[in-house]
């Protein structure tokens, strides 16, 4: 029975309004803070359930920016929902789609689905090398896409596990620039998944053991913690204090990781638990996530 685990990753993401910089602490006056933001949809050319793969999963959405398609080409943030690598879907990111086309309106977003994994399918590697086709169909279509092959991968829960490994062990040709990390498990070596009696089934579900070799170690493979290096691009974190599905030790974790290594970061912790975070929370994420774009992407 699986039940336990997978519910407890499941949930998908949550804030409030205190922040942790990477170097210092500081409270964000939301009120004094301006936004350029866009109409959405109606300044973007959305193309729906685009092919990348022979699985009918294998689909993803690209919302263009009209001034793009006939002035300049646009980098891309790639989108990658949550849901246990096993559940799940594009459309979950939506609401949080609307949120970046709206403070970030001169990128075009790429919202994908992956084939998530079942009784016949590993969640890993396959779904890293989900990530890999995406960039791939885009790189190869820039001139159709008009963009610039330079990413942004922003990931939810289990997507953002997904885009940091992706980011630190498959991105051969140095495409991704930047990371967001939203509610994203780093280290499966914490108590909170290791005290639990229905990991060691889930990771059996999950991991493709023709792959790993786990001589390393599957738990240490496959943690995104100890995947960081020099290469590894600019991260941002939010997390929430009270998140009991995800502990804020891996975030904080991360930070320290990421610091040691001398990659830019930044880490911002809220008041909040795994999903549904406050309309405050959400002000200040928007906020952080344009600046950090801004300076590192």
């Amino acid at each position: 029975m699986k039940n336990l685990f997978l519910i407890f990753l499941i949930v998908s993401l949550a804030f409030i309004s205190c922040t942790k910089n990477d170097l210092n602490k500081e409270v964000l006056d939301v009120n004094n803070l301006e936004l350029n933001k866009s109409n959405n949809n109606n300044n973007y050319q959305i193309t729906r359930e685009i092919s990348y793969g022979s699985s009918p999963e294998q689909t993803f959405d690209i919302y263009s920016p009209i001034n793009s398609l006939t002035i300049i080409k646009t980098k891309v943030i790639v989108l990658i929902h949550g849901g246990s690598w096993m559940n799940g879907d594009k459309s979950s990111m939506e609401e949080l789609l609307v949120r970046i086309q709206s403070t970030n309106p001169n990128y075009t977003i790429v919202n994908m689905n992956y084939v998530l994994a079942n009784d016949n399918n590993f969640a890993f590697p396959n779904q890293f090398n989900d990530i890999d086709l995406v960039l791939n169909e885009l790189t190869s279509n820039q001139e159709v896409y008009h963009i610039i092959p330079e990413f942004t991968l922003l990931g939810k829960s289990a997507g953002a596990q997904l885009a940091l490994m992706y980011d630190n062990t498959f991105d051969k040709l140095d495409r991704v620039k930047t990371v967001c990390s939203i509610s994203g498990p780093t280290d499966f070596t914490h108590t909170v998944f290791q005290d639990d009696p229905d990991f060691d089934y889930l990771f059996d579900l999950l991991v493709d053991k023709n792959y790993y070799s786990y001589s390393y170690g599957i738990n240490l493979e496959i943690s995104p913690l100890f995947q960081i290096n020099r290469r590894t691009s600019p991260t941002i974190i939010f997390h929430g204090t009270n998140d009991v599905k995800v502990p804020i030790e891996n975030a904080e974790l991360l930070e320290e990781k990421l610091n040691r290594n001398r990659i830019p970061n930044k880490l911002l912790v809220f008041n909040e638990g795994h999903s549904n975070w406050s309309s405050n929370t959400m002000q200040v994420f928007d906020i952080e996530l344009k600046l950090f774009l801004e300076k590192n992407f």
